[in-house]
């Protein structure tokens, strides 16, 4: 976040090299640059706040392993599943952020099961 907080700083001195006053190319790329610094500011506070292995929130100390040559019925499959439902428990909702002078303001919403609940991992083995 500091390395954004710098890269933020020098978005707002950027040179134009387009001075016309109609379709300023350089002013439209310097205000992609300025947007893209405040997303990346919000995913890499979202994947800081979840602790999973899901999606592109992989962090690799909280990956769960298929155990290798297990299936269900066996006791280490079933202790993995059940790890994965607690995962579940925690992490499978949306996350809404919102803009405030404060920075970003990050939520949480359930998603929606109802029509189709993830009963059990899934393995492409």
């Amino acid at each position: 976040l500091q390395g954004l907080a710098a890269l933020k700083e020098r978005a707002r001195n950027i040179a134009l090299d387009d001075k016309s006053d109609w379709f300023n190319q350089s002013l439209t790329w310097a205000r992609q640059v300025q947007d893209m610094i405040v997303l990346a500011e919000v995913i890499t506070r979202c994947a800081r706040m979840r602790d999973e292995c899901r999606g592109s929130h992989y962090k690799a100390e909280f990956e769960l392993k298929i155990p290798e040559g297990k299936f269900e019925g066996d006791p280490e499959y079933a202790e993995y599943k059940a790890r994965w439902k607690a995962n579940n428990e925690q992490w499978l909702k949306h996350t809404i952020v919102t803009h405030s002078d404060d920075g970003p303001r990050i939520d949480y919403k359930p998603v929606d099961t109802s029509v189709l609940a993830p009963e059990k991992p899934r393995d492409y083995r």
